[in-house]
């Protein structure tokens, strides 16, 4: 023994010669090849006992138990030391592994040993001696001899083998049944019924106790039953009766003989209806029994329905779901007389991935392939789908078949060549995982590919990253990841690289979790940056400020210039509109000024007419009253010249002033002739026919005058002015409807 402490080394000889060394719980023990087993102890070797009849044991380990030391011996089985004694144990145990040899020894943990045998494999107890597992060849090991036993930081198993090396999951839920020597085939369907497990294979129904599945059994514990032989393809408990659908048809199993109820070939599935009717997925459509007199009977086939029927659900009581294999999904209305209706198919390529696999859940129907969980929204009346990702948990082990509950506590899985149990819910109590590691930062390009460091910045001709990591020694690993703050996590899956394609300048994160069974490990957070362009750098983007700034410049000098200009132009466009305006202005007022005295002229005019017709009455009053006087005068000189004829003179005088006041005075008509000459001028050129006194009369009514105005100022009746209106109206051509005052306006 070599010992190394303080930086020197020292030397205790073996007694003879070291057969083997151990450790347990702290201890080094040393096994001497003649002398007996050595405990090491304040730097010194000291004997714990010696063999008996000075014959060596061959110890291959030695573990405590209840503070009693076991020793494990190749050819002798089991030892106790306790008190300075050592005694063989007897148990059943020990007696088995004296028949087998012992090669290999390792305690697992505080309550588990295993212990590796020359022939007969593996076999694991607890610390009393009970046989916990027995594994050899028929239960996957690639041989029977067990060189060296040893155990990962994961709890999982490593076998040591002549061919090799086996690895034991120890923590796994599942347990595999192969049948490497035969003795069942592949198994699809099975029942466990009044502690009898039945297993349906391809080679017909076998039985077995439940005990019998025990991983210290052996597994050939089936026997096949009579009647059975061929492919058996479903077992089902309907209504305490156990039911087999084979090739040949459909059975009654009553223990371990078969009843044969129907002679339809190929019974793939079964499905209670109404509690009354079986429904049975056959090869060609669906068969339909009745129960009557306790006792299944053919009674119908369903219509509507054809071809390889292999799965049935049945959806709140009255939906039927069928999976035709390569063909789709059917799904029909079943009414209480068993007729379809409403079939609608959801065609195989409609599902991504393979196998698809139909079943209901909570009462909704599901559809599981190789690469997605599908369930059927009701709303859209679609299939929406979920990828599923790499996770064991969620992946079946055999793609065409899903996991059939045997008990609350078991899950059964048909696999090739075998079948394996699942124990629902079990804990895994080991708790030491491996963290999840970063193994490197690769860059790559279309021509290259290249290794970086975290610390190292990354060319932007290099933005197609790829990034991996890992769990050491450790099976059944998925990952997530987050990029660049997306809140959500990816879907899970068994690839540890992940590539990101065209990323931009500057600092990313990503974020990994790995997930082992159901143990999620810490998140890692990886930091890497990416160097911008040349065009996006700030060299860059001074140029282009530099640039963007002359451009501007230039451009505002030319719009400058250009406003220049345009201000001339404007300029001279506004002196010129100017001086039009002015232009325009001055002939409007010379127009103007011309209309003013136009108008001017033509009241001066009228105020002159006006101003004549007054003169002239004036001057023609003036001068008959002269005339008048002067007669009256010469009249009054005549009667004092002849006072006879005064009498003659005073009627003579008399019959003057008469005559003066009776002398139609016509100064008004001459006025009225006056004003009104043009519109007798426009009157009389449309109406020839109309006479002077015509004319006068209309601009009488024109002036507005009433009739009886007009009658005074013509010294007539107004019965005569009305006969002179209604033939002035005839000659102007008026109807009766005509307004003579509106027509007159006009002229």
């Amino acid at each position: 023994i070599y010992i190394l402490k303080n930086g020197k080394l020292a030397v205790i000889s073996a007694p003879t010669k070291f057969f083997s060394s151990f450790r347990d719980e702290g201890q080094l023990y040393f096994a001497d090849e003649n002398n007996g087993l050595f405990i090491f102890e304040n730097d010194q070797l000291k004997l714990l006992f010696s063999y008996p009849e000075n014959k060596n044991l061959q110890i291959v380990g030695v573990y405590k138990n209840q503070n009693k030391l076991n020793i494990v011996t190749r050819n002798s089985g089991l030892f106790n030391f306790t008190s300075n004694t050592l005694y063989p144990l007897d148990n059943a145990l020990s007696e088995e592994l004296k028949t087998n040899k012992v090669f290999s020894f390792k305690k697992i943990n505080q309550s588990l040993l295993a212990f590796g045998t020359i022939i007969n494999g593996l076999y694991i107890s607890n610390l009393e001696g009970n046989v916990i597992h027995h594994l050899d060849k028929k239960k996957g090991l690639a041989n029977n001899t067990i060189l060296s036993v040893a155990q990962d930081n994961l709890g999982n198993l490593w076998c040591g083998i002549d061919y090799g090396l086996s690895k034991i999951y120890l923590q796994d839920k599942l347990t595999y049944f192969f049948d490497y020597t035969g003795n069942f085939g592949t198994a699809t369907s099975a029942l466990l019924w009044q502690n009898k497990f039945y297993l349906g294979t391809n080679q017909g129904l076998y039985i077995s106790d439940w005990e019998n599945l025990n991983d210290s059994k052996p597994i050939n514990q089936f026997k096949i039953i009579p009647g059975s032989e061929g492919q058996v393809w479903s077992l089902k408990n309907i209504q305490q009766e156990l039911l087999m659908g084979h090739d040949q048809g459909l059975f009654k199993i009553n223990g371990e003989k078969l009843e044969k109820l129907d002679d339809h070939h190929g019974v793939w599935t079964m499905k209670i209806f109404l509690n009354n009717y079986l429904l049975t997925g056959n090869y060609n459509g669906i068969s339909v029994f009745k129960k009557e007199n306790n006792k299944w009977g053919f009674f119908k086939k369903l219509d509507g329905i054809g071809g390889s029927c292999n799965q049935i659900a049945i959806q709140n009581k009255n939906i039927l779901w069928v999976n035709v294999p390569n063909y789709g999904i059917i799904k029909a209305n079943l009414d209480e007389n068993l007729n379809t209706s409403n079939i609608k198919t959801f065609y195989t390529n409609s599902f991504e991935g393979s196998n698809l696999n139909l079943y209901l859940s909570d009462q909704k129907i599901n559809v599981q392939t190789s690469t997605k969980d599908y369930r059927f929204d009701e709303n859209q009346n679609l299939f929406t789908s979920n990828y599923r990702g790499a996770n064991q948990d969620n992946q079946l082990l055999n793609p065409f078949k899903i996991p059939t509950p045997l008990t609350k506590d078991y899950l059964f899985h048909p696999i090739d060549n075998g079948f394996a149990l699942e124990k629902i819910n079990q804990q895994n109590s080991h708790k030491n995982y491996n963290p999840t590691l970063f193994r490197g930062l690769e860059v790559f390009n279309n021509s290259k590919t290249k290794r970086i460091s975290l610390n190292r910045e990354i060319p932007y001709d290099f933005n197609n990253v790829r990034l991996n990591f890992l769990v050491p020694q450790t099976q059944n690993v998925v990952y997530q990841y987050k990029f660049d703050g997306n809140k959500k996590w990816s879907y899970w899956t068994a690839n540890n690289q992940f590539v990101f394609l065209n990323l931009r300048e500057g600092t990313h994160e990503f974020y990994v979790r790995a997930k082992i069974d159901d143990h999620l490990n810490a998140i890692k957070k990886i930091t890497f940056t990416i160097l911008a362009p040349y065009y996006r750098t700030w060299l860059a983007y001074f140029i282009y400020g530099s640039l963007a700034l002359l451009l501007y410049f230039l451009y505002r000098k030319r719009e400058n210039q250009i406003l220049e200009n345009q201000k001339i132009l404007l300029l001279k466009r506004q002196q010129k509109k100017l001086t039009k305006q002015q232009e325009k202005f001055k002939s409007e007022q010379i127009r103007a000024a011309q209309i003013q005295l136009e108008k001017e002229k033509f009241l001066l005019q009228q105020q002159v007419r006006d101003k004549t017709i007054e003169l002239a009455v004036k001057a023609k009053e003036d001068d008959d009253k002269t005339r008048l006087l002067a007669n009256i005068k010469e009249k009054l000189v005549d009667a004092q010249k002849n006072p006879t004829q005064n009498n003659l003179r005073l009627k003579e005088i008399n019959r003057l002033l008469d005559a003066s006041l009776n002398v139609e005075d016509h100064t008004f008509e001459i006025q009225m002739d006056e004003l009104h000459q043009h519109f007798f001028k426009n009157l009389q050129q449309a109406h020839p026919v109309l006479s002077i006194y015509d004319l006068r009369l209309c601009a009488y009514l024109k002036t507005g005058l009433n009739t009886q105005e007009i009658a005074e100022i013509l010294n007539v009746l107004p019965s005569s002015l009305y006969v002179k209106r209604s033939r002035l109206r005839k000659k102007l051509d008026l109807g009766p409807d005509d307004d003579l005052y509106v027509f007159l306006n006009k002229f």
